[in-house]
């Protein structure tokens, strides 16, 4: 499998919209990476988002050009937990895993350059929890 790693477009500042969806000139960044990436002979099979606003319009917009054949299986974060600050009752991950969408937390990705790799998810095994801590691995 090859593994693109997106960034999300500009997003409007917090002071303007505290959910920081896409700003104008990060609809068209996005919407020019997807053209690229198409006329690029990218084929994908599905697209993964850390499940913030601005990342779901990054995905929705890249899904329009590109159309993943799967659609959406997993969703990884960059942050302690998808959830926003203080919420309860874990709406996102019931949501999220409700829909067969795992969700991998967590993530560092800051030393990894641009490129196709394969991601690996090593979860620990705790029969009696539903989530564990997980080794995630990306190979080149």
């Amino acid at each position: 499998m090859d593994c693109y790693l997106v960034q999300h477009g500009e997003p409007k500042p917090e002071q303007e919209d505290p959910a920081r969806p896409l700003a104008d000139r990060g609809r068209r960044e996005v919407e020019r990476v997807a053209q690229a990436a198409k006329h690029s002979g990218v084929e994908i099979a599905e697209i993964v988002h850390s499940g913030k606003l601005r990342a779901q319009q990054t995905a929705e917009l890249l899904a329009a050009v590109l159309s993943p054949a799967r659609g959406v299986r997993a969703v990884g974060m960059d942050y302690l937990s998808i959830e926003r600050f203080g919420s309860e009752g874990f709406p996102v991950h019931h949501r999220l895993l409700g829909a067969g969408v795992f969700v991998i937390e967590g993530l560092d990705l800051r030393a990894v350059e641009p490129g196709r790799y394969t991601l690996v998810c090593l979860p620990l095994k705790f029969p009696e929890l539903d989530g564990a801590p997980a080794r995630a691995v990306l190979l080149a």
